[in-house]
């Protein structure tokens, strides 16, 4: 797997170049709900099928490191590029781990980590950041000097 490019969609100015180790994996995951009735009989609905990825990493420096278990901390919405051929793809992406990513140590250089970076695909009608404006239906844009609020 050739090297990816991982940074925060709101700030895509100094992405992140990673090399993935084998292990790599790109999966279709299914997100449904299950319940059992009083009588046992079992339902799934089935709501939609995302991507996820599983990146392997090793020998990710601790400056780095400290970067990806901040995003995965926040919940930051991040722009994944795989480069794996002539037409790269970008994911618009949630890390979901249970714990921080890159939390182990990589013996013996104290200062290099290692784990691994569960990535989920967003659907269309999750919450991606857009830039707020509060518009009156009657009075208008709120950028504009006919205004009256303002």
């Amino acid at each position: 797997m050739g090297p990816f490019l991982i940074s925060p969609l709101d700030d895509a100015t100094d992405p992140l170049a990673l090399d993935a180790e084998r292990g790599f994996a790109m999966q279709q995951f299914r997100r449904q709900a299950q319940h059992r009735t009083l009588h046992g009989e079992h339902y799934a609905y089935p709501w939609h099928r995302i991507q996820r990825f599983r990146v392997p990493l090793s020998f990710v420096e601790s400056a780095t490191a400290a970067r990806i278990n901040g995003w995965w901390q926040a919940g930051t919405v991040l722009a994944f590029t795989l480069d794996s051929s002539a037409w790269p793809s970008t994911h618009l992406c949630r890390a979901v781990n249970a714990e921080s990513p890159l939390h182990a140590r990589r013996a013996p250089y104290a200062a290099l980590r290692a784990g691994e970076l569960l990535l989920e695909a967003l659907m269309p009608g999750d919450a991606v950041p857009r830039p707020f404006i509060l518009d009156d239906p009657v009075l208008g844009r709120l950028d504009q000097p006919y205004n009256a609020i303002l």
